[in-house]
């Protein structure tokens, strides 16, 4: 009987679960519904002027178009390389300097003063000496995206490692664990949730960067064409090439909080 009573009520806790789950769902598409069917009706009414804000349906249309063609597949996996290049270049530089700085107070000491002073150059502010320097091509773009990338990583990694409660580490200490013990069991879980919540910020700046480059200097890409399809007025190629920038960067977001709940499970406990 006992037994029984406990199922009905782990059953009830779950229906809550999903019923609270379909609320949160309705809840947020109405909003969307709602927001593209106005502005739906706006450019067929005239409201607005339809060349420059195009209805979603007149959208939909031109990217079935661009995807038939193959044409938006291309430019994003141009985009895409150009960005994942930057991004991993910034990630694999930033997250061991962010450990050296966070952990090694005699390097922060060193190093400090120059970092503060990089961190503040806006990353577009530079892109004539980036353009100078490495030309026009895909390796002044790659360069920009891991400078623009690179310190969000860092400082979250850095907060990360100076995060860690020194009481953990005296008692590491008195069990007599080795410093890389103490790193790898204390330092390194308390740091990897400010890890990920800089890796998240530094992947929204890359795509930032990305299209802004390509935009201004670029000969291909999703930022180039945007920007083409706008001095042809054909805005509804442009809406293409904007959504589909705002969904990379959605699905982006995403997939690094998965991951984050994934690796620290332990947080939602």
């Amino acid at each position: 009987m006992q037994k029984k009573f406990n199922f009905l009520k782990i059953n009830t806790s779950n229906i809550k679960k999903i019923k609270l789950r379909v609320l949160n769902i309705y809840q947020r598409s109405i909003v969307v519904i709602a927001f593209l069917a106005t502005w739906e009706i706006l450019p067929r009414l005239n409201i607005v002027d339809p060349l420059f804000i195009p209805s979603p349906s007149t959208i939909v249309l031109a990217f079935i178009e661009l995807i038939k063609s193959n044409e938006l597949i291309k430019l994003i996996v141009s985009s895409m390389r150009r960005a994942v290049i930057g991004y991993g270049i910034a990630i694999v530089l930033a997250i061991p300097m962010g450990f050296l700085v966070g952990w090694f107070k005699k390097f922060e000491k060193y190093v400090n003063t120059l970092l503060q002073t990089l961190r503040q150059i806006n990353t577009m502010t530079i892109l004539p000496l980036f353009i100078l320097l490495l030309g026009i091509g895909d390796i002044s773009k790659i360069a920009m995206i891991a400078f623009g990338s690179f310190w969000s990583t860092f400082l979250n990694t850095v907060s990360g490692v100076k995060s860690v409660d020194p009481l953990y580490i005296k008692c590491a200490k008195s069990i007599k664990l080795s410093k890389s013990k103490i790193f790898r069991k204390v330092v390194l879980p308390s740091a990897i949730p400010f890890i990920f919540t800089g890796l998240r910020y530094s992947a929204s700046v890359s795509l930032f960067v990305l299209i802004t480059s390509e935009m201004l200097s670029g000969t291909d890409g999703l930022g180039y064409s945007i920007d083409n399809w706008r001095l042809l007025f054909q805005t509804d190629k442009m809406w293409v090439g904007i959504v589909t920038v705002a969904l990379i960067g959605l699905i982006i977001n995403n997939i690094f909080v998965w991951l984050e709940k994934r690796l620290t499970a332990w947080k939602y406990v």
